[in-house]
């Protein structure tokens, strides 16, 4: 695909106002995906080709015979493979990104489905025929010639005056995922492409106003000079220099910079970490392979002073505070143990992790906890602590970061019915079965909160599911016959799974409409205030807004809101005509039954693929006790999500009665749920969106 128009060679400041616009757009939608893949809310991450093949090679090696007999594992994978195939269009006769990106492996995707499909036709390839196809998948989709045609896709898209944005996004999806099978984390990556299409006289205005920026602002565009004192006597030299170098790029050079970022070969580093709970006999060192256990009051810092004598220090400056945290971090202790590992790579937070892990092995592997280290208070043996240093080959400080773990997102609120919880966890009789089931769910789920490994925190949140299906009775799954097949039929038959497909289905769409229609009131409701976006009338205003707390948030009557809903959208709707996409949103999830019908099936759909794949990946973990996965971090953060969802379903249950005599067994409140969610379902087919909207805030 060649691009040689003028406007591909031109510098970003002389490309047509429509490019320029198109550019912004882009450059919006790498964000908003890298933020979406790292929230966990793009719905398409989990199912790319790039990382569901390796799940797939893992199920034929490690799980054949069953995954052969598996209609539901077969169908998933064979839905995913065929939007990368020719048949996929994006509008009459014009073939998707997909299916462009995917065209030099497209013979081996048919192989694959053929295989997927192929039952016992001897004429056609089976399942232990496909993995060289597999193999060679793995390698060309992630080579750089890949990247290449992603590239020329974008600067396609660019040049068009109306641009898909359908097809934007999965072509920057694409890319983003391809830098993070190369090593970077998300956040590394978010204003990756923001940088390459900056402007030289956005860096310049920064950089000339930062004391220390010509040192250490890492905002310019790849390939930049660098300040050298000795090469630019002045600011102005450099700044003429910079200034050529970015008027020499054209918008496609911009652009394929990244093709020299991604081939990048990675450079030395040094990671260390302060240690607790360690010491060496005799306060000596010790080198393991490229791990080295040092004090450095005794043994000597690796790090070294960024500043030369002659060195002009602006105590102000952020080079200087830089040094600071350095001299903070390895504080001259004779009895404080650091470790630093030799790592090579090009992503500072990826090195860290791997670091981790490397020092988890020396520790685990070459020393002895018992006669090493001393355990902690709660006996638990805490050694690398959260803050870390980063610094090049020679030892001078390349990145530094002050953390501290928090799992806020994920605890269970601790401040409702503390009476009644107090009496469960305080009694010393046999507790209320459902209690019972339901604290040790909320224990399970603890730990899995508080592991390290995203191994641990995926089978501590399965068992906390499992455990709930375990102690019901059996339940059945039931939704509207309006539904389409691969909704109402296609489930994973085995174990209770396709319970607690429906379940978390039930609960999940639940909690999404929730959330989506208290933030609509909530933005109403904040007229006059000084965040205000959206217009509402007063006589609108009054039907359910109630008053502004001291805290700031904002009392709205819900069944009000709820009993007049159309009003108020229709009020909305006419008084905010330029959030369109907002009023879509609405309509779609609470207005439009056809739509909030398609929504929900899909919904029902992602869940229930979502626990398969966790499944898949339990099985994997507890019966080869390892998964090649690449969504394994993925699917433990979503795994802790569905179970947190559950426990607070069956807790406000539990609080709805008034004593412990009136708790119903947890297959019955399951049932419940099941009935409420199918009425609320038959009531979207019908049109009755008032019965649908109060089942959301039941």
């Amino acid at each position: 695909m060649d691009h040689n128009c003028d406007a591909c060679d031109s510098k970003i400041e002389d490309i047509p106002e429509f490019i320029r616009q198109n550019l912004i757009v882009v450059k919006s939608i790498w964000r908003d995906s890298c933020e979406a893949i790292k929230e966990l809310k793009d719905n398409d991450y989990n199912k790319h080709l790039i990382l569901i093949i390796t799940d797939l090679e893992e199920e034929i090696l490690e799980n054949r015979e069953i995954f052969s007999k598996n209609q539901f594992a077969k169908n998933y994978f064979t839905t995913q493979i065929k939007q990368y195939l020719e048949g996929t269009k994006k509008s009459a006769g014009e073939p998707s990104a997909k299916s462009l990106w995917a065209k030099p492996i497209s013979t081996q995707l048919k192989f694959i489905l053929e295989a997927l499909n192929s039952a016992s036709d001897s004429k056609k390839f089976e399942l232990k025929d496909i993995l060289y196809s597999v193999e060679i998948i793995q390698k060309e989709i992630i080579s750089v010639e890949s990247l290449e045609g992603l590239l020329n896709l974008l600067i396609t898209e660019i040049l068009k005056e109306e641009m898909n944005r359908e097809e934007l996004k999965f072509i920057v999806n694409t890319i983003i995922i391809m830098f993070i099978e190369r090593g970077y984390y998300v956040k590394t990556l978010e204003y990756l492409l923001h940088k390459q299409l900056s402007l030289f006289q956005d860096h310049w205005n920064r950089i000339s106003t930062s004391t220390d920026g010509l040192y250490l602002y890492g905002g310019l565009i790849y390939g930049s000079p660098k300040y050298n004192e000795e090469v630019y006597s002045e600011n102005e030299d450099y700044k003429i220099a910079l200034k050529q170098y970015y008027d020499s790029l054209g918008l496609k050079d911009r652009i394929f910079l990244m093709k020299k970022i991604y081939v990048e070969p990675p450079k030395k580093y040094k990671v260390i970490f302060k240690l607790s709970n360690f010491a060496l006999a005799n306060s000596q060192s010790l080198n393991i392979g490229n791990v080295y256990f040092y004090i450095p009051k005794i043994h000597g810092k690796i790090t070294k002073s960024i500043f030369r004598d002659d060195t002009y220090i602006d105590e102000i400056s952020d080079l200087v505070q830089f040094e600071k945290r350095i001299q903070e971090f390895e504080v001259m202790s004779e009895s404080i143990y650091y470790v630093a590992v030799d790592i090579e790579g090009n992503d500072f937070y990826s090195m860290k992790d791997q670091a981790i892990r490397t020092v988890e092995r020396a520790v685990s592997v070459f020393l002895r906890k018992d006669t090493l280290m001393k355990k902690t208070n709660n006996n638990e043996i805490q050694i690398i602590l959260n803050n870390y240093i980063i610094c090049d080959d020679l030892g001078e400080g390349a990145f530094f970061e002050y953390s501290s773990r928090s799992n806020k997102e994920f605890d269970i609120p601790n401040n409702i019915y503390t009476d009644r919880i107090g009496h469960w966890l305080s009694s010393k009789n046999s507790l209320n079965k459902s209690v019972e089931t339901w604290l040790t769910a909320i224990e399970l789920y603890r730990k899995s909160v508080e592991s390290v490994q995203s191994s641990d925190a995926l089978l501590y949140s399965w068992y906390s599911l499992e455990h709930f299906i375990n102690k019901s009775e059996k339940i059945t799954v039931r939704l509207p016959r309006e539904f389409d097949k691969s909704v109402f039929e296609e489930w994973y038959n085995a174990n209770n799974i396709s319970v607690l497909q429906l379940l978390l289905a039930i609960v999940t769409i639940k909690s999404h409409l929730f959330d989506l229609l208290i933030t609509f009131a909530d933005n109403l409701a904040r007229k006059g205030f000084p965040w205000d976006r959206y217009s509402v009338s007063d006589e609108i205003l009054n039907i359910f807004f109630i008053s502004k707390k001291d805290n700031g948030s904002i009392g709205i009557n819900a069944s009000n809101f709820l009993e007049n809903f159309q009003l108020i959208f229709d009020d909305f709707e006419q008084k905010n005509s330029q959030f369109d996409k907002y009023i879509s949103e609405i309509r779609g999830h609470f207005i439009d039954h056809t739509t909030c019908l398609n929504k929900i099936k899909q919904a029902m759909i992602d869940v229930k693929n979502d626990v398969y794949n966790i499944y898949r990946i339990r099985n994997m973990l507890v019966h080869s006790s390892n998964t090649k996965s690449k969504l394994l971090e993925y699917y433990s953060k979503r795994n802790k999500e569905y179970s947190l969802r559950l426990i607070l379903e069956i807790r406000k249950h539990l609080f709805a009665t008034e004593s412990d005599t009136e708790i119903q067994p947890i297959s019955t409140y399951f049932t419940r749920m099941i009935i409420d969610a199918n009425v609320a379902f038959e009531a979207v087919v019908n049109n009755d969106m008032d019965k649908f909207r109060k089942w959301i805030i039941q």
